[in-house]
């Protein structure tokens, strides 16, 4: 029921724990039934983690484990020997394979049997695998040994065996949505947005490995861009350090010439000295008092996030300004099983007060928010749900949060959470390389770090090779499961599922032409197509007849048509000059012919009576108000051709009716 299926999912989320642990791990190899750890092997969520980083280990190793966790349960008791092809069924043996991690031999001495008897118990799951190259696509061993197999079953251990887990396939990707922080009843046109690299100067600083640090750096925005000012105030120190040291030198040497003389002169310089250090506090009372009129002045400014940096094992990697005038920093530490999965955009408090005002307004800050040029401060949030930040504590308030990619996230969705990380940060700087700095804003964003189920190629991927009919993501190879992929722009995102395969048919961008076919009733080239549109055709479902309107007007046209059915067979380009002849005169109306492929022109019709053998179709005449008026010289005229006892179908502008005996 649920409450069994809602156990093993918790069980299955949470295997390492129950491996970690001496007491639980003992209990699941004497008590389990064979059939529920089979069950709980087959099932994707079975995760498991380094006990020393909390991160989820890769297909491979995880793989590795289950399979001696197998071969220690099925070496408690000797019966279980026989359940050892169903175990090991339910666990990814093109791995065990390909890593030769598995093999008959290993088999029959962990577990003491004859080799023989283990190759006849698990050959038909082992030889499937047996040459398997790293290169192979498994989606296309799958395909090809779907037309060998005999039963389903077979072919369903082939598909479950080439499907990974949750979170084991490395990748990394520069985008991120940015998703507006609004209260239950603010209103906005778009609350979310995404973001991606753009084609503007890109730089970059990604770790290797596990984030140690990351310190976030903030200054005023009139100082961001204010070098020519530090430059000035450094030489102007350097100026005065050397003035000092000359003076110093100075001083020393008349200091030994007069050691002497000066004796006497040191008490009174004492008492003069101490009567300055009461002044010195009294001036150090003034400018500590006004240091915090001027940091009140200096927050009142604008601010914006100036630099970031990030630290691993292997050293610090940093982006943008980092040091200068006006720079406040934070350091935010990252315990060993922690890492960052969300990151908050802070704004002034005026800006985020906008959002829920009226009119325009909101949408215009809105706007500017998904910009991410004026983010004035950052904080993070952990997988352990602690906050880290920010470097202005009460000064800003958050208004956007940076996010995994909803793309990624919706095809991950059964996934356990927190399958991604923060990897490092990128920084972007818009407008032209000879634009000066003041003119090129900058923003940054994160980079994050994921491990999926799935496989997520690049727009442009060439490595590979794809096959028809299975969608982009589930095709994988041995190789390719260990392989991290980025995705770096918004046409990654959006190739995450088409395949780059000319045998594939995008039904979405067919789907307008199959339509008009339908309607049509025809599977010919376009350019008959669009000469059948302009016909005006009418589709009956229940009755399938052909109005002929016997005007006078169109006595040249029955004459032709008469000739035509005399002919019985003419020739299909006359037989269109005919048609569109009679569509321009406007006099006739027709319906629609009731043939297996729907409706069709009266060439195509002439071609099916006369090539085909077909059903032929006998036009109705309709009488009209003309027709009536001369009914008597219609009589006179059937009189005088009196030989004639069988009168001919008409063709009326160009339709074919029945062929007469002569």
């Amino acid at each position: 029921g649920q409450m069994a299926s809602e156990a093993m999912n918790f069980v299955a989320e949470n295997f390492q724990t129950f491996l970690s642990d001496d007491k639980l791990k003992k209990r699941m190899l004497t008590e389990l039934k064979p059939v529920i750890l089979a069950d709980l092997l087959a099932m994707r969520n079975l995760m498991l983690w380094s006990p020393a980083t909390g991160r989820y280990l890769n297909a491979v190793d995880r793989e590795k484990q289950l399979f001696f966790f197998v071969l220690a349960y099925v070496s408690q008791e000797k019966d279980r020997f026989e359940d050892l092809k169903m175990l090991i069924s339910s666990l990814k043996v093109p791995l065990l394979v390909s890593k030769k991690i598995i093999n008959v031999h290993m088999l029959g001495a962990g577990l003491k049997k004859p080799a023989e008897e283990v190759s006849g118990l698990i050959s038909d799951l082992l030889e499937p695998f047996d040459n398997l190259e790293e290169n192979c696509n498994l989606s296309q061993l799958c395909k090809d040994k779907k037309k060998k197999l005999r039963n389903e079953e077979d072919h369903k251990f082939m598909v479950d065996a080439c499907r990974m887990r949750y979170g084991t396939i490395p990748h990394t990707t520069h985008c991120s949505d940015v998703n507006l922080k609004l209260e239950p009843w603010s209103k906005l046109n778009s609350s979310r947005s995404q973001f991606c690299p753009g084609p503007f100067q890109q730089q970059t600083a990604v770790c290797s490995k596990d984030l140690k640090s990351v310190t976030v750096f903030v200054c005023k925005l009139t100082d961001l861009y204010n070098k020519q000012s530090e430059l000035d105030n450094n030489a102007t120190k350097q100026d005065k350090e050397g003035k000092k040291g000359e003076k110093d030198k100075d001083s020393s040497d008349d200091a030994k010439k007069n050691d002497d003389d000066n004796d006497e002169k040191d008490e009174k310089k004492d008492e003069k000295d101490e009567k300055k250090d009461e002044k010195d506090e009294a001036k150090d009372d003034s400018k500590n008092d006004d240091k915090k009129e001027d940091e009140e002045k200096d927050e009142a400014g604008e601010w914006i996030v100036c630099g970031v940096s990030v630290e691993d094992s292997s050293g610090e990697k940093s982006l943008g300004k980092t040091s200068g005038k006006g720079v406040k920093s934070r350091k935010h530490d990252l315990g060993a099983k922690e890492y960052i999965t969300e990151i908050s955009g802070h704004y002034h408090q005026d800006k985020i007060a906008a959002l829920d005002s009226r009119g325009k307004k909101k949408e215009l800050v809105a706007q500017e928010l998904f910009t991410m040029t004026t983010v004035e401060d950052l904080s993070f949030k952990t997988n352990l749900d602690v906050r880290l930040g920010p470097v202005r504590d009460g000064k800003t308030k958050v208004g956007t949060f940076y996010r995994l990619p909803r793309q990624i996230t919706r095809l991950e969705k059964d996934s356990p959470d927190r399958y991604w990380w923060l990897q490092g940060f990128g920084m972007e700087m818009l407008g032209l390389e000879s634009d000066p700095p003041e003119s090129r804003p900058t923003r940054f964003y994160p980079i994050w770090g994921m491990q999926t189920a799935h496989k997520y190629y690049p727009a442009k991927y060439e490595d590979f090779e794809f096959v028809a009919g299975v969608k982009k993501h589930q095709q994988f190879s041995v190789k390719g499961i260990q392989e991290c992929c980025s995705l770096l722009n918004t046409q990654d995102l959006d190739f995450l599922e088409r395949t780059p395969v000319h045998e594939v048919v995008d039904i979405g961008d067919s789907d307008d032409e199959d339509q008009c076919a339908e309607e049509n009733g025809d599977d010919s080239d376009n350019e008959n197509d669009d000469h059948r549109r302009s016909s005006s055709y009418r589709m009956d479902n229940e009755d399938s007849v052909m109005i002929v309107d016997s005007d006078s007007d169109g006595e040249d046209n029955r004459d032709e048509g008469r000739e035509s059915s005399e002919s019985g067979r003419a020739k299909n380009q006359h037989q269109q000059e005919e048609f569109q002849q009679g569509m321009m005169m406007g006099h006739s109306l027709f319906g629609a012919m009731a043939t297996s492929g729907g409706p069709q022109p009266p060439s195509a019709a002439a071609d099916n009576n006369g090539d085909n053998g077909g059903a032929e179709i006998e036009p109705i005449e309709i009488p009209s108000s003309s027709d009536e008026e001369e009914g008597g010289e219609g009589e006179d005229n059937e009189e005088e051709t009196g030989s004639q006892k069988k009168r001919k179908s008409k063709l009326q502008n160009g339709s074919a009716g029945k062929k007469t005996k002569s």
